[in-house]
């Protein structure tokens, strides 16, 4: 799993949220499960490989929330990238976490919307998103990229918390299985 944290100005409100989230899920996962820890705001930035589960909430409420540009479509290219990149490790489910407001400001629009929702298609990465915040239009737009790689969209509230939230995403996770053919003659 790879948590992608929304580091922007907007996202402090939610930082408790966040850090329940990324705590539920880790406790939630099996033993075989390994984590690794992103943000975003101007940049996609790699925080931490390989967090341990016990660390992980810590590690997620330490991420800075401040700054200005919310460059969404191309932080997702980009932390697409990485776990594409990253060797397979036999048959391993590879989960991308988005936690943000899904905001986006990004002034030149470097990766558009068509473009990352082209890319998602192709990649062998499960995106999935949480969203905060009350923006309608923003977060509809997030989950159609979710939904676009078979993943989930949830929104914090209304009923739903952070825990809640991790707990199905969880155990969604565990119901599929990463198959493999070989094809000869």
């Amino acid at each position: 799993w790879l948590l992608l944290v929304d580091n922007s100005n907007s996202m402090p409100p939610f930082r408790e949220e966040v850090s329940a989230f990324a705590e539920r899920l880790a406790a939630a996962c099996g033993e075989n499960t390994r984590f690794a820890l992103a943000s975003f705001g101007d940049q996609f930035t790699l925080l931490e490989e390989d967090v341990a589960a016990d660390a992980l909430a810590g590690a997620v409420e330490a991420v800075p929330m401040d700054e200005t540009v919310t460059r969404l479509h191309s932080s997702i290219g980009a932390a697409l990238d990485y776990l594409d990149g990253l060797p397979r490790q036999g048959s391993e489910l590879r989960c991308l976490v988005v936690l943000s407001d899904a905001v986006q400001y990004d002034p030149n629009a470097a990766v558009s919307y068509e473009n990352l929702l082209e890319r998602i298609n192709r990649s062998g990465v499960m995106v999935h998103s949480v969203g905060f915040g009350t923006d309608a239009e923003a977060l509809e737009s997030l989950a159609s990229l979710t939904e676009a790689s078979g993943g989930s969209h949830q929104v914090i509230g209304d009923g739903l918390s952070a825990p809640d939230a991790a707990d199905a995403m969880a155990e969604a996770a565990g119901d599929l299985y990463v198959t493999g053919f070989a094809l000869s003659g």
